[in-house]
């Protein structure tokens, strides 16, 4: 299979981190969140597109295609 990086690594959670500088999840209450409005979202759908389309390729595969790795 032909991926451009590692499985684990092509996910939303790992590409939220790289475009923003930090990942939104885990956080404690009152700690910054990525604002949710229309810039941001500009600067994560390019990512979002990319991975779909390494997805449509079988470039990179989802963790609900392989439960048996999850």
């Amino acid at each position: 299979m032909n991926r451009l990086m590692e499985p684990e690594k092509a996910s939303a959670l790992f590409d939220t981190e790289e475009v923003f500088g930090d990942s939104n999840s885990w956080r404690k209450p009152g700690e910054a969140m990525t604002q949710d409005g229309w810039e941001n979202f500009d600067r994560i759908a390019p990512r979002y597109t990319q991975r779909l389309e390494q997805w449509r390729r079988r470039e990179i595969r989802s963790m609900v295609d392989r439960p048996d790795e999850a």
